[in-house]
């Protein structure tokens, strides 16, 4: 047993350094590859495993560091003459591994501070490491040491290019540098830009996939849009005016692209510097790949000079009296960073994964959770006991995401195209349009009965609220199988979901404890208690089916005279759902539908622009989309509704007179 230890530090005091530089490189790597992951939405293990690699990058390579300058202030002279020079050539090497890559710059929006730390650590490590270069070097041979000062000249750039990019990345600088200004609202000019607005809407032609955006709109798009959202600054109505054509002409997947490519390009200007190959792209998308791959290649290569002629010079350098292992840990990472130098070329020949975002909704349900919690209760129980059961209830109500993001993205835009054809008017229905969650549907349909009962609740409570009676309809109903009510239930799951997970994002002051409610009542509903009580069927099983635990649901509920106060959401639900079912089927459908778009606008046009930029560093929201997509349809956001200087009249009277010549059916 002893005799293994000491074999095990003697390996170490050999090798330890070697696997310590070598870790460091396979960081480097390893953040080379997350990186563009980073833009999908990506599970909880993936996001710890990125804050370890943004961690482990420096900490790895100060590490590396820190046992290179031990070892040279221990080392015999024997070793000296070995491989102590070959040792003290990794330390630039090393130093270039500090602040990540380029395509990878900080891991969170909150990290952006890491600048001056990144400068401190830089200059005193590489003043020390030059030091210890100046006190080590002992070998004769030339070439190895002009090898090894032109790495230490490469730092030089480098560091200068990492500080600018740490530098340019995050909310201060893009308040700095941006050129936007917060209008201020004027009524006068909004009236008169309506009008234009509504005059262009008039003259449009259909939509087409020939059309292209002008280059003077692209331009705006890159570079100010982004920063006007992100910023929560009040956009210019002339700017709305100009993207609301844009919007009208787009077929839905030109749309959709541009959505992306603008979100793409917030995510790269606050968490990369490779926001110029977005700018490169999104302005000409059928560039000559190849050409502009050559000039990027020889535009590195000047770049990267001195390291090219290191690797050169330390070929044809004596290496004969250094170890095998030092020669081939060398060679590794010379010709490892070098790679890692021209990494982003291989981004530009696979550019198009900046345009595959999310192309999934996220889905939670509260009767699919309360089915795996009548099926694992004993787990359940064991985790409120060690206070982990937020995480399963996050994890057992989620459903398999749906594919559905371009479908529910273009209800919305015909929700805007319905909006702006026959509700806004004047700057009253202007700002009136995205401040509703129902009442435009039910004044359409002539639903008017749904405003007394659900006019009480705030968004978050009508989330829950919506979602259950939706539910209700859906299995009760026997699961139809048409688009209206598979996006009904998408968008109703994606919100619960949302206010779970992110309810900031929801709208302010969300409570996710909401969700608990929901399950807590119907676990009371469904208990024995409540069953002997209100039940003539005691013996009566819990389902674990969806379709029979709403219809047992429903059950109960009919069973019973008068709604008990316990049950304050899920009566509510139920009661909202059977005036529902009161309708045709294809009307209901076209309501609940209506409703959910109406909320998804409502609560996108009250989350903040920081909210969405931080959600971008971990795969981003769905309701980004919605967000980026009412700001391109010249619609309110969130900065307009804070510049008000009055409050808005709502829609308080069921006789409101609303333009009705356009049938529901269209978002069908």
């Amino acid at each position: 047993m002893r005799h293994s230890g000491a074999t095990a530090t003697r390996w170490w005091d050999e090798w330890g350094l070697r696997v310590l530089v070598l870790v460091s490189l396979g960081v480097q790597y390893a953040m080379l590859l997350i990186a563009g992951k980073r833009k999908f939405c990506t599970p909880g293990w993936f996001r710890i495993i990125v804050r370890i690699l943004f961690i482990g990058c420096d900490v790895v390579a100060l590490a590396a560091l820190a046992t290179l300058f031990n070892r040279q202030k221990s080392s015999s002279p024997a070793h000296i003459i070995s491989s102590s020079n070959l040792e003290v050539l990794w330390a630039p090497i090393l130093l270039m591994h500090i602040g990540g890559q380029a395509v990878a710059t900080v891991s969170s929006i909150e990290k952006h501070d890491q600048l001056l730390r990144f400068i401190q650590t830089a200059l005193t490590k590489g003043a020390v490491a030059a030091y210890l270069f100046y006190k080590s070097w002992s070998s004769t041979d030339i070439r190895l040491l002009t090898a090894a000062i032109l790495l230490f000249i490469a730092l030089i750039p480098r560091g200068i290019i990492k500080s600018l990019s740490l530098k340019q990345t995050g909310f201060n600088y893009m308040q700095d540098k941006s050129n936007s200004v917060s209008h201020r609202m004027d009524q006068k000019q909004l009236q008169e830009t309506l009008k234009e607005m509504r005059f262009l809407i008039s003259i449009m032609p259909e939509t087409s996939n020939h059309y292209e955006i002008p280059a003077y709109e692209r331009l705006y798009i890159l570079r100010y849009m982004p920063s006007q959202l992100c910023l929560d600054y009040v956009r210019s109505y002339k700017s709305r005016r100009q993207t609301l054509e844009s919007f009208w002409r787009l077929d839905d997947s030109q749309l959709y692209r541009v959505i992306e490519d603008g979100l793409s390009l917030i995510f790269s200007r606050l968490y990369t510097e490779d926001s110029r190959v977005d700018y490169i792209y999104s302005w000409w998308p059928d560039i000559a790949g190849m050409n502009l791959f050559v000039f990027l290649c020889l535009f590195k290569a000047i770049g990267n000079t001195p390291l090219i002629i290191a690797i050169a010079l330390f070929h044809t350098s004596h290496k004969e009296a250094y170890s095998g292992g030092d020669i081939t840990v060398t060679f590794v990472l010379l010709y490892g960073t070098l790679f890692l130098e021209f990494s982003f070329l291989f981004k530009l020949l696979t550019f198009r994964w900046k345009w595959q975002w999310r192309s999934t909704v996220p889905q939670l349900s509260i009767l699919r959770f309360f089915t795996h919690h009548k099926r694992h209760s004993k787990l359940m129980g064991i985790a409120r006991w060690f206070r982990f059961s937020s995480l399963l209830y996050s994890r057992w109500g989620k459903e398999a995401a749906c594919d559905s993001s371009l479908k529910i993205t273009t209800l919305v835009r015909q929700h805007i195209k319905l909006g702006w054809n026959n509700t806004i008017n004047d700057a009253e229905t202007y700002k009136m349009f995205n401040d509703t969650t129902g009442e435009w549907t039910f004044n359409l349909h002539n639903c008017n009965q749904f405003l007394e009962l659900m006019s009480p609740y705030p968004l978050d409570e009508s989330v829950i609220i919506w979602h259950l009676a939706t539910d209700l309809c859906f299995y009760i109903g026997g699961a139809p199988n048409h688009d209206n009510a598979k996006r009904s239930r998408e968008i109703s799951n994606y919100m619960v979901y949302l206010l779970f997970t992110n309810p900031d994002m929801l709208t302010v002051s969300s409570r996710k404890s909401l969700f608990k409610t929901g399950c807590r009542e119907l676990e009371y509903l469904l208990s024995d208690d409540y069953h002997e009580v209100h039940s003539d069927d005691p013996q009566e099983k819990h389902s674990d089916d969806m379709e029979s635990l709403a219809k047992q649901i429903n059950d109960r509920l009919t069973s019973q005279s008068e709604d008990p106060i316990r049950l304050n959401y899920i009566s509510t639900a139920w009661n909202l759902s059977k005036n529902l079912r009161e309708l045709n089927e294809e009307k209901m459908w076209k309501v609940i539908q209506g409703v959910w778009v109406e909320i998804l606008c409502f609560s996108a046009g009250r989350c903040q622009g920081v909210l969405h930029a931080k959600s971008l560093g971990s795969g981003g929201e769905y309701l980004s989309y919605v967000w980026f997509l009412q700001a391109y349809a010249g619609l309110e956001t969130f900065p307009d509704k804070l510049q008000k200087t009055h409050l808005m009249s709502t829609f308080q009277s069921p006789q409101r007179e609303f333009t009705q010549n356009t049938s529901r059916s269209d978002l069908t």
